[in-house]
């Protein structure tokens, strides 16, 4: 399987380059065409012929240019949507007992050029991450494995004194999701879930998901602009602790992205997942709250909503006048600020309230 892996890998990038050799074969060709279409076309209306002949004359070369423009924009598809799914940089650990399930994730995956290594038992996946914790980007735990099921190998890498332990996401792997197992995976420290069996998009969004903002690199990228994560912000409650710690990576990507200058879609793509990921990590925090019977819970609800207001009109500026340098400006001051803010001033008293 591992040798099967390596050669898809390596033949990644020559099927990308063989498709885009035939995107600009089908662009000379249909130019060639509509470069015919227009001589025949002046040659034909030049002569007393009669029309019937001039429009066959002149619809076979048209029609062969609308066969190829079609043809043209499903390559052009194709390649974008390779792109957006090519992996092949990353690493994932996938705890899954049924080997079908294990084919049908190969099938899926096998053209994004990821890497899988398969852990069959609880056991299996505690010690393999152990043994090499920085090669993972992402760990899926199915929730019901044998010898120590999935929650408990959650809590176990979990409660591994590194980095990577702490930071790595675990996505648990749940049939027939429920309130009850979403809740145990997120108490047992998973970041998400997705269901079986697998439907080849949302695993393609999952792992974009937390590769393309969360993961740090194989080389330990260092947060910068003054938000990097310190043990200072820790709360103690470990969803809270783990999102927190997410949300500045997030953040940290969007600053980077802002003083970059990169592109409007990917900058917007940033933006987005902020506010859909945000949203994610106040139900959780109003929960906790809740379950807890915490009295500030109006107030610190209304924060929540005030700051979902503020990014909302952050993406609606966005999207109505594009970037410049007083929007980005803004996205770092009214972002990075309320980050660190509310976590030291606001969140600290949630927690404060749940240990005593």
């Amino acid at each position: 399987m591992g040798d099967r892996r390596l050669d898809d890998r390596r033949k990644g990038p020559r099927r990308k380059s063989d498709r885009r050799k035939r995107v600009v074969l089908l662009l000379v060709a249909m130019f060639g065409f509509i470069l015919l279409n227009i001589s025949v076309g002046l040659n034909l209306l030049s002569g007393p012929l009669p029309k019937i002949i001039i429009f066959m004359g002149m619809g076979f070369p048209m029609l062969v240019t609308i066969v190829i423009f079609l043809i043209l924009i499903e390559r052009i598809r194709e390649i974008r949507f390779e792109e957006s799914i090519d992996f092949s940089n990353y690493s994932i650990l996938v705890a899954e007992s049924n080997i079908v399930n294990r084919e049908i994730l190969n099938a899926i995956l096998e053209k994004t050029g990821i890497e899988i290594d398969y852990a069959e038992d609880g056991n299996a996946v505690v010690s393999m991450f152990k043994d090499d914790p920085e090669k993972y980007s992402i760990v899926f735990m199915d929730a019901h494995l044998p010898e120590m099921n999935g929650f408990d190998a959650a809590r176990a890498i979990r409660s591994m004194e590194s980095e990577e332990a702490r930071d790595v996401p675990i996505i648990a792997l749940i049939t027939g999701i429920s309130k009850e197992s979403i809740d145990k995976s997120k108490a047992s420290g998973m970041n998400d879930h997705i269901e079986k069996p697998f439907n080849p998009d949302s695993l393609y969004f999952m792992i974009k998901k937390y590769t393309l903002y969360f993961q740090r690199s194989k080389t330990k990228q260092k947060w910068e602009h003054g938000i990097a994560w310190d043990e200072s912000f820790a709360l103690g409650d470990e969803l809270v602790d783990s999102q927190h710690h997410q949300l500045f990576g997030l953040v940290s990507s969007l600053v980077t992205a802002c003083e970059d200058g990169t592109d409007n879609i990917k900058l917007n793509e940033i933006l987005d997942f902020l506010v859909n990921y945000t949203v994610q990590h106040f139900n959780d925090e109003e929960a906790l709250m809740t379950a807890i019977n915490y009295s500030g819970f109006k107030a610190h609800k209304k924060k929540h909503e005030d700051f979902k207001v503020t990014v909302g009109e952050l993406v609606e500026k966005f999207a109505e006048s594009g970037s410049s340098a007083e929007l980005r400006s803004d996205i770092i001051r009214i972002v990075v600020k309320w980050l660190i803010e509310h976590i030291i001033h606001d969140d600290k008293k949630i927690v404060t309230s749940k240990f005593r």
